[in-house]
């Protein structure tokens, strides 16, 4: 994917939010890495992760 500068402004996050399992596959892909049984709710997409991140984990390097 390409990488595109969107601001030099430097940035200290405190804590970053992340939500995951928000596509069917991806939902199916997460529950099978976790051991969880499959809900089948039709027509409806499964319930999002929630979940947070140290500020340690981001990559600074740029690479």
């Amino acid at each position: 994917m390409p990488q595109q500068l969107i601001s030099k402004k430097e940035i200290t996050p405190a804590s970053i939010f992340c939500v995951g399992k928000n596509y069917p596959e991806h939902a199916r892909e997460i529950e099978r890495m976790e051991g969880l049984k499959r809900q089948e709710l039709v027509g409806q997409r499964p319930e999002p992760i929630i979940f947070l991140k140290p500020s340690t984990a981001l990559e600074t390097s740029g690479t």
